[in-house]
């Protein structure tokens, strides 16, 4: 006959706590302050917005984004990075560039997917912009690595999980700004800005890489654009929760 020890009982317990509590905050947008303004975007115009899912918002009086059909996406701007002085505390030296160049890439591509694949077809991804277009312009206004905020434990202790969970602090960052033009004109009808910590899990292997994390919440962030640029004036776009069970 088999018994269950004392020990497998706890574990069991402070799974199941987990899983309630993800299960509650599942809504709850990421816990973290807006990032100052980094000069990409008017920052004076911002304010927040009930209806989005983005910190911080202004979108020019009257605009209807969805009376364009399609979109072109501008190259992901990372001169704001490049200037941050905590690179050299990284280890990565002329590495940097290259990781930066590389995410950048990636940010892009996410984000021509994700209109791509929108199962409500509601902008064409196009090459070159045209009067029927809006022209997202991204730029990575910051974005401190899982090393570099010391996130390299991933494993919860179970004699830490108000410290570890509740209180985290020193988490890996991302920011954007961006804006928003008709393709024709340039006009600029729409800024947004926003600033997302690692989602905190019970373990997590994006810990022990540097920018996977950051993979993740850009990835999020472009499936927020879609829905963005694309809803009605009812409709409500929820941010992410900030608690996750899936390790990669």
């Amino acid at each position: 006959m088999t018994y269950e020890t004392t020990s497998s009982r706890h574990r069991f317990r402070f799974f199941s706590c987990l899983m309630t509590l993800a299960i509650v905050t599942s809504g709850c947008q990421t816990k973290v302050d807006p990032a100052p303004n980094a000069g990409f975007i008017n920052g004076a115009l911002l304010s927040q917005a009930s209806d989005l899912p983005f910190q911080k918002v202004w979108r020019k009086k009257g605009v209807n984004f969805r009376s364009y059909k399609e979109i072109f996406i501008s190259p992901v701007n990372t001169e704001f990075l490049l200037k941050m002085s905590l690179w050299e505390e990284t280890g990565r030296g002329a590495r940097i560039r290259q990781d930066i160049g590389e995410l950048a890439e990636y940010a892009h591509d996410r984000l021509e997917k994700a209109f791509r694949e929108d199962a409500r077809y509601r902008f064409s991804v196009v090459d070159t912009p045209s009067s029927k277009s809006l022209v997202l312009e991204l730029a990575i206004v910051e974005l401190v690595p899982s090393k570099a905020a010391l996130n390299v434990a991933g494993l919860i202790p179970l004699t830490a999980i108000p410290a570890s969970i509740l209180g985290l602090s020193a988490r890996s960052t991302v920011a954007f700004e961006a804006r928003v033009r008709d393709g024709y004109s340039g006009e600029i009808l729409g800024l947004f800005a926003d600033r997302v910590g690692a989602k905190i899990s019970i373990f997590n292997v994006k810990n022990y890489s540097w920018y996977s994390h950051a993979e993740s919440i850009l990835a999020e962030w472009a499936a927020q654009f879609v829905e963005v640029l694309g809803k009605d004036r009812e409709t409500v776009v929820k941010g992410s929760g900030w608690f996750e069970l899936k390790p990669w």
